[in-house]
């Protein structure tokens, strides 16, 4: 049995080993022309048949020019036997007449490396080639330039608070290959970029005198601190131009049917050259003014912009302390992202929280649209009244504040009147005069004071009073440390700063039970701005999503919590809330905070 086995692997191997023999690798090369002009191109090919094929590597040789061109497969069956057929197909060529020696080439074929025969190449000078190449420009905007500017060109300010619509371009060569390689975004943390379109607009411009193909986008900005800034944006882009600096080969003269013809005559092939840019914006300076307190209504609330009523809904009966849900839009221009829903006036016979809101885009950069409120109110006291919506913003257009009113509604509240919430008071009683209290006799007066301190010193111990006098002392320099302790403004400080955490953290759970999206954000957010402000000494508000992503790093945890919130904050459209994945990204950046 055990010979049968040994016959049968011999046969295997032996038949392996005439199959190998009979069909093995082979390399074959071919150059279809050997003299041509300079600049003109001949096409080499090597050709590897019988196995796989790795892309070989050809010697360099000088002014001899050497272009990839593919690489193609194949099946071939013949008699029944299968045969793969892999081809290298390349131009030579060059703009130096000479004689030139395309070296052997070595191709690894299943790990085998086989080698081919050099191939002999004349170029003559004809006259016609070009043997220098276009020397290279230095352009200083040879990769494109950046623009920023407000929608409203006559506009020379802004506003704290108020979110301005701009146009953003990108003006880049016509024959350069581009790709984006990151999102636009602010150099400063002076200015903060909103609802920045997706997809840019394309076009084709001519800017001072030469073609570019446009990039436009659209969104807007808005300002942290007061004072004159510049605006400048930049994006990270990948632009390939074409390598002038390198010579192409042109086909063949009189060969109509060269498959590396260009449809215009021009070379075989164009060669590109990678460049990683960053592109950015001239400085466009801009006055930001900070909102002015004289004629500030009291119940204003940040809107900034130029709105109206558009619809309301009020239920006309209602019930003491139960509550309803109210709504009503609200359209216009301005800061949407940041408005909050109006109240219902008298203010004194509500009592509201929190609901939720839906903004709805009139423009690309959600400038303008409309925005609608729901929240739950409840009536505090009976009787009929008349009702409405008051909502105060800036307009700054006139530099003013305006304070508009919704069509009023009749409404009528049935039910006792709620009792007031009142802080708790604690009454001291007064004590009893003892000669009022019943069943005990009052003490016995005396008014000699020598008389009770000396009896005072008859029933205490002398050492204890020493005991007593000695704790004193010690502890009298202890209480001035901790007085002066107490009155430390860094202390204070501190102090003052965790309570406003808590603060802060307290209303964004109070938010997530309310599940009101915006201001969760808001006051999520706020807590991690006066943590933040505290290391890096700068005001809490200021704080933006580019200073926490120089800081702390784009793949930060904080970082990616600003990201979320500002893409939440001032998306276009409405989304799903996700109170899961919100509360773990807040952890998160504490957690990196704290460590």
């Amino acid at each position: 049995m055990v010979e049968i086995a040994r016959h049968w692997w011999a046969r295997s191997l032996l038949a392996a080993w005439l199959i190998l023999s009979a069909h093995g690798a082979e390399v074959r090369v071919t150059l279809d022309a050997n003299r041509i002009a300079t600049g003109e191109a001949a096409n080499f090919t090597i050709q590897v048949s019988g196995g796989r094929a790795e892309q070989p590597v050809i010697a360099a040789v000088p002014n001899l020019i050497v272009d990839f061109q593919g690489k193609n497969q194949m099946i071939s069956i013949v008699n029944g036997v299968t045969t793969q057929i892999v081809s290298f197909s390349y131009t030579v060529g060059s703009q130096v007449a000479g004689e030139y020696t395309i070296p052997p080439v070595v191709v690894k074929v299943d790990g085998q490396e086989l080698q081919t025969k050099p191939q002999q190449l004349v170029v003559f000078d004809d006259g016609s080639g070009k043997t220098t190449p276009d020397a290279p420009t230095e352009d200083p905007n040879r990769f494109g330039t950046m623009s920023v500017e407000l929608a409203i060109p006559e506009r020379t300010e802004i506003y704290l608070g108020e979110i301005a619509p701009v146009r953003i371009q990108a003006f880049l060569p016509m024959d350069a290959q581009i790709q984006l390689r990151s999102i636009i975004q602010p150099e400063n943390g002076a200015f903060t970029l909103h609802n920045v379109s997706d997809q840019p607009q394309q076009s084709v411009e001519v800017k001072d005198g030469k073609q570019y193909r446009t990039l436009t986008w659209f969104g807007g900005i808005s300002a942290t601190k007061a004072g004159t800034q510049s605006v400048n944006l930049s994006v990270k882009a990948m632009v390939a131009l074409p390598d002038r600096s390198k010579p192409v080969l042109r086909p063949r003269l009189g060969d109509p049917n060269d498959p590396f013809r260009h449809a215009f005559g021009r070379g075989a092939q164009v060669r590109y050259t990678e460049n990683d840019v960053t592109l950015r914006s001239a400085d466009m300076p801009l006055t930001v003014r900070a909102l002015p307190e004289e004629g500030k209504p009291a119940n204003f609330s940040g809107a900034v912009g130029e709105f109206a009523f558009d619809a309301l809904e009020i239920p006309a009966q209602w019930k003491t302390g139960e509550p309803q849900r109210v709504a009503l839009r609200i359209k216009g221009s301005g800061n949407f992202a940041t408005m909050k829903a109006p109240e219902l006036s008298p203010a004194d016979l509500w009592k509201w929280y929190p609901g939720q809101d839906q903004f709805t885009p009139g423009d690309i950069a959600s400038f303008s649209g409309s925005k609608v409120f729901q929240y739950n109110a409840i009536a505090r006291r009976n009787g009929e009244y008349d009702v409405a919506f008051a909502l105060s913003y800036f307009d700054p257009k006139q530099a003013k504040y305006l304070t508009i009113a919704s069509d009023g509604k009749r409404v009528s509240i049935s039910g006792d009147a709620m009792q007031e919430e009142k802080a708790p008071t604690t009454e001291v009683a007064a004590p009893a005069s003892m000669e009022e209290t019943p069943g005990l006799m009052p003490l016995r007066k005396r008014n000699d004071r020598a008389a009770f301190f000396a009896g005072f010193a008859g029933r205490v111990n002398p050492f204890l009073l020493g005991g007593i006098a000695l704790f004193f002392s010690a502890l009298a320099p202890a209480a001035a440390w901790w007085r002066r302790r107490l009155q430390d403004p860094l202390l204070r400080e501190r102090q003052q700063r965790k309570k406003d955490i808590a603060q802060a953290l307290a209303e964004a759970q109070q938010h997530v039970r309310a599940e009101s999206a915006a201001l969760y954000w808001e006051s999520a957010r706020r807590a991690l701005q006066i943590q933040l402000a505290a290391q890096w000494r700068v005001k809490a508000h200021a704080i933006s999503l580019h200073d926490v992503a120089k800081n702390c790093g784009a793949d930060s945890p904080v970082t990616a919590f600003f990201r979320e919130a500002d893409r939440w904050s001032y998306a276009s459209t409405a989304q799903e809330a996700d109170w899961s994945r919100w509360q773990s990204l807040h952890q998160q950046a504490l957690q990196s905070i704290d460590s």
